[in-house]
């Protein structure tokens, strides 16, 4: 899917197969158990993206980072809701 491939590369962390198919699906997955480079390569790779990317810091900084955007929203609306700051 569309989220996938903005987090992920095929080949070097993850396999992708074609959604709805079944012998896709199939095929990937007799590749990761006749093929021990590719295997190797996909679990190290996926293992360093989710620490580089999937880390209490990150989550915190993504948090800030959607309420900073937030309070920007809600202070140009503010006149709409009757607020002042």
């Amino acid at each position: 899917s569309f989220q996938l491939i903005e987090y992920f590369q095929a080949e070097e962390d993850v396999l992708y197969f074609n959604a709805g198919d079944v012998q896709d699906l199939r095929r990937q997955i007799d590749r990761l158990f006749s093929d021990d480079l590719l295997r190797t390569t996909i679990t190290i790779g996926a293992y360093k993206k989710m620490m580089e990317r999937f880390t209490d810091h990150a989550y915190s900084n993504s948090l800030l980072l959607i309420s900073r955007e937030l309070s920007k929203n809600s202070e140009d609306y503010s006149d709409v809701y009757g607020r002042t700051n």
